[in-house]
């Protein structure tokens, strides 16, 4: 259910009251129909892996040198090494 579209003058502050009850009739809507904890759940889902993401970056910069690094960004670079060839050689030690 996509909520109506309330006018507003800021300004003037006309309109201001009913777009707060639209709102709160809104948020009643997501909360009984499920909607609300549907999109909850989506929300943490996508902040738990991009946590999850950050520290497997962080702990696999951790163990691959810059060296072994700059050496397969080299290599795919020149053309030497695919993408998914240099994720192998640095996930396996290098």
């Amino acid at each position: 259910m996509d909520p109506p579209i309330q006018r507003t003058i800021s300004t003037e502050g006309k309109g201001i009251a009913e777009l707060a009850e639209a709102i709160a009739r809104h948020v009643a809507h997501l909360t009984h129909s499920g909607g609300w904890a549907i999109r909850e759940r989506a929300r943490l889902e996508v902040e738990l892996d991009a946590l999850i993401q950050e520290t497997l970056v962080s702990r696999f910069r951790e163990q691959v040198s810059q060296s072994q690094y700059e050496d397969a960004l080299t290599k795919m670079i020149q053309r030497k090494m695919s993408p998914w060839e240099a994720v192998k050689l640095l996930m396996n030690g290098g």
